[in-house]
């Protein structure tokens, strides 16, 4: 049996044994750990990258930047996050860092200090909304000002719309 895991260091996805705790990469030759960690008392480290899931128990401290499968926090959490997959954060909870996930769960009660960016997940589409169709290479995008253009038109004075209507043929 096996099961597909996403690299920590590449992001590459590989296959491997299902038994295994840890491997190395194929596709960037770095030493992955596979399995879950526990962290139920203080735990200062640089990194802490695994495969796996990380869960930091009620009276966890876990002060490191995380990168894993999923993270579930109860307890506290110093550092930045880079998830995979899903981060809980339940009600006893506190976090001090940037949280970086496809998807977060907040329970009442949390603390969290920090940026928090959604991304990586197959999101679906809302009805009703279309994206922005791409831009047409050989024409070069127009300058965004922080006014719109009917916002600037509103904002001349009337004898300069006036002056502007006289010139134009």
């Amino acid at each position: 049996m096996s099961k597909r895991v996403c690299c920590t260091h590449c992001q590459g996805t590989i296959e491997i044994a299902s038994r295994a705790m840890s491997v190395f990469c194929p596709l960037c030759n770095k030493r992955l750990v596979v399995e879950d960690i526990r962290v139920q008392r203080y735990y200062a480290v640089r990194e802490l990258a695994t495969c796996g899931d990380v869960l930091v128990s009620a009276r966890g401290h876990l002060v490191a930047a995380v990168k894993a499968g999923n993270l579930t926090v109860n307890g506290r959490l110093q550092g930045n996050v880079a998830v995979g997959g899903c981060v809980r954060l339940g009600k006893q909870a506190a976090v001090l860092g940037d949280i970086r996930a496809p998807r977060i769960r907040v329970e009442d009660g949390a603390t969290l200090r920090g940026f928090v960016r959604i991304e990586g997940g197959a999101a679906e589409p809302v009805p009703g909304t279309e994206p922005e169709p791409p831009a047409d290479p050989q024409r070069p995008a127009a300058p965004r000002s922080s006014r719109s253009s009917r916002s600037q038109r509103d904002a001349q004075t009337p004898s300069t719309r006036a002056r502007k209507r006289v010139s134009e043929p």
